[in-house]
C-alpha cells in the first residue's frame, strides 16, 4: 500500500473518531500497515468500529486486516480447488446409460437395508440439488 492509500485508511478512521491526520501520521501508520492490501485495511476499519468503541491503533487494523486477508485467501484457494463444471453428456452417452440401466436387475425395496435406503434417498437429493444448481448457473 502506498502513502496515499494509507491516507485513505486514516481518512476513514477520522470519520469514526475525529482524529487529525497529517503527513507524520501517514508515515507512522505506513510502517505498520503499509504491507497490507488497502481494501483489507479499509474493511478492517469498519470491522473494528463495528466491534469496539475504542480508538483504533495501527496494530488493531493490522491484526484485523491480516484476518480478512487470510479468510479471503482461503476462500480463493477453495474456489480454485472446485472442479470445473462438467460438460453435458452427448446423446450417445445418454443412450448408453439408459441401455445399461434397462439391463440392471430391478431391486425390490424389501431386498435393501434401512441404511441402503437412506443412502439412496440422500444420493437422489444430492443429485436433485446438483441438477438445480447447475441449471441455475446456466440461466444467469
Amino acid at each position: 500500500m502506498n502513502y496515499e492509500e494509507v491516507g485513505m485508511v486514516l481518512a476513514k478512521l477520522a470519520v469514526y473518531d475525529n482524529r487529525i491526520v497529517g503527513e507524520a501520521e501517514v508515515m507512522a501508520w505506513h510502517e505498520v500497515i503499509g504491507r497490507y492490501d488497502v481494501r483489507d485495511c479499509l474493511d478492517a476499519v469498519a470491522l473494528h468500529y463495528s466491534e469496539s468503541p475504542q480508538r483504533a491503533m495501527p496494530a488493531d487494523i493490522r491484526k484485523l486486516a491480516m484476518g480478512i486477508r487470510d479468510r479471503r485467501r482461503a476462500a480463493e484457494a477453495r474456489a480454485a480447488l472446485d472442479p470445473a463444471p462438467q460438460p453435458r453428456r452427448s446423446a450417445e452417452v445418454e443412450a448408453l446409460i439408459r441401455e445399461v440401466a434397462k439391463k440392471r436387475p430391478k431391486v425390490e425395496f424389501e431386498d435393501i437395508t434401512d441404511g441402503q435406503a437412506r443412502a439412496i434417498a440422500r444420493a437422489r437429493r444430492e443429485r436433485e440439488r446438483a441438477t438445480k444448481s447447475s441449471g441455475e448457473g446456466e440461466s444467469q
